[in-house]
């Protein structure tokens, strides 16, 4: 803060130019190096409280890191299941496919690998 912008800080507020040892009305230097200790107090709070909040946004960011992490772990589970599932839907075709073909040919190999199936159609569903 330069002493022109104390000067009218200080009239603004009730100061009084005083007669200085040079001849000119001023404010008395303790004035002004009182005006730089708050200014440099008010910079270093100032500081402080952006230093609080950077802590803050990068707790945000270390939580939201986090809970990416769980939802990329959900999301591969997911993935996971749903293989499964592609599978359990190609197992249940096959037996219905077979099922309709031994209705067709009424053959006993095939009634039984239809139940076959059919079996493991059930175990993969559960």
């Amino acid at each position: 803060m330069k002493n022109d912008d104390i000067k009218a800080l200080a009239l603004a507020n009730g100061f009084k130019l005083k007669p200085q040892p040079d001849g000119d009305d001023d404010l008395n230097q303790y004035v002004y190096e009182f005006a730089a200790c708050v200014a440099d107090l008010a910079a270093e709070v100032k500081a402080e409280e952006r230093e609080k909040e950077v802590a803050g946004l990068l707790q945000k960011i270390d939580d939201l890191g986090r809970q990416w992490d769980g939802c990329s772990a959900d999301v591969t589970r997911l993935q996971t299941r749903v293989k499964r599932l592609e599978h359990q839907l190609k197992v249940c075709a096959l037996a219905l496919q077979m099922a309709s073909d031994q209705s067709a040919q009424d053959n006993p190999i095939l009634s039984q690998q239809t139940a076959q199936a059919a079996i493991e159609a059930r175990g993969l569903l559960k």
